[in-house]
């Protein structure tokens, strides 16, 4: 689900989605030596711009409860990923 217009180009926007669901597994998720997190140690921070919110307008802010259905479940693939430590 896209989120609600931030104002800059698309082009250099990674949607949560994107992040979470598509990078954090293949990047982070196994714990690379790189950077090698743990579960009981690290937080993870899922920050939601105020663009998301600001950007609304009559007909977007009906979409709201979809996007935080949305969040529910990005967070959970967080979760399955290891990340136990999570701030929304």
């Amino acid at each position: 689900m896209d989120l609600i217009s931030p104002g800059v180009s698309k082009a250099t926007l990674r949607s949560l989605k994107t992040q979470i669901v598509e990078q954090f597994p293949v990047l982070y998720g196994h714990h690379p030596e790189s950077y090698p997190w743990q579960a009981d140690t690290s937080l993870f921070i899922i920050w939601i711009g105020l663009n998301d919110i600001h950007n609304a307008d009559n007909v977007t802010e009906l979409v709201f409860p979809a996007i935080f259905e949305e969040f529910a479940k990005y967070t959970d693939v967080l979760y399955q990923n290891g990340a136990k430590n999570i701030m929304l």
